[in-house]
């Protein structure tokens, strides 16, 4: 389902709307704003679950990471 999604549609020229819009309220909204790590990622992550996969024991979510006010950084699979 994923999959057909990011086929059909451009994630990097989305804003926290239309992330809202298409894909409704996520699982886990994280909020890296304020982290003193140098090496983290500075603004919001969109967790959506997904399920597990068949070849992994552990669940998988879709990891989108957008700066406030911006289109999307990137996104990731994260197996966890």
């Amino acid at each position: 389902m994923i999959d057909s999604f990011l086929e059909q549609y451009d994630l990097y020229t989305f804003d926290e709307e239309m992330i809202l819009y298409h894909l409704g309220e996520p699982y886990h909204l994280i909020d890296t704003s304020n982290s003193r790590r140098e090496d983290e990622f500075k603004g919001l992550i969109y967790s959506y679950y997904l399920g597990y996969n068949r070849g992994f024991i552990d669940p998988v979510t879709f990891d989108i990471y957008i700066k406030p006010g911006e289109l999307v950084s990137y996104y990731i699979f994260c197996h966890h």
